[in-house]
């Protein structure tokens, strides 16, 4: 019998390896296919196979998670769940920046901004092989160019520092907007296509679901850029 599943969390060969592993260990399974892009597994086995219990084989490394039937083709109830982490590293920028800013909004952003960069930045570090494949999944740039998901979180790194430093407005402003802009591109992208995949804002840290979410955060961090680069200019 053959059966296909989806599992998030998968972020490099040796995630896709561990997956198969994991489940060609039980005598009822003979093969499994996996596809690391899309998280597409196909299983062939000697009976049919309930999704609990391809849960019950992978619930020892809660990296990986099962797309349910359930929970496909509607809303996700657990979407507060799933982003937790994201919304408590923004209440934590948004409390430090307001802070720091003396209630100047230039300042704010400046502040708010160069911690988004810094923090971000460091969960990639942690596990930069591990980001640059997630993010060649969708990344226009990093699809094609590898290096680019290498240097992307060092990217991320400087552009916080000079927004700390509050270097030339127009320039880091002005890169911001390009390298969010080019980022958000390959995001709706795979929104529209509606690919379940990971983000890799993180990093492989946390297994955040690529959604609307997703282009939310970006869109916050260009109208900031674009709201202090017009600021300057005019």
């Amino acid at each position: 019998m053959n059966q296909t599943f989806q599992i998030l969390g998968m972020t490099c060969e040796g995630c896709s390896h561990k997956v198969k592993f994991l489940l060609e260990a039980s005598p009822e399974i003979n093969k499994v296919n996996v596809n690391l892009s899309t998280g597409i597994i196909k299983v062939n086995s000697k009976r049919f196979i309930e999704e609990r219990v391809i849960t019950e084989l992978i619930i020892e490394h809660p990296k990986y998670k099962l797309i349910t039937s359930s929970s496909k083709n509607k809303l996700n109830p657990g979407i507060l769940t799933d982003y937790f982490p994201l919304v408590l590293i923004f209440l934590f920028l948004i409390s430090i920046a307001i802070w720091s800013c003396n209630y100047k909004t230039q300042l704010f952003m400046n502040y708010f901004m160069g911690g988004f960069f810094l923090t971000f930045s460091f969960f990639k570090m942690l596990d930069i092989k591990g980001f640059q494949k997630s993010f060649s999944n969708y990344d226009i740039i990093a699809e094609k160019v590898k290096l680019y998901g290498y240097i992307y979180p060092f990217i991320e790194l400087s552009l916080g520092w000079l927004y700390l430093i509050q270097f030339d407005t127009i320039f880091i402003n002005s890169a911001t907007i390009i390298i969010l802009g080019i980022g958000t591109i390959g995001v709706v992208k795979s929104v529209l296509k509606k690919e379940t995949i990971n983000c890799a804002c993180l990093g492989t840290v946390f297994n955040l679901p690529m959604s609307k979410v997703t282009i939310i955060e970006n869109s916050i961090m260009l109208l900031m850029a674009s709201f202090s680069l017009i600021n300057e200019l005019f």
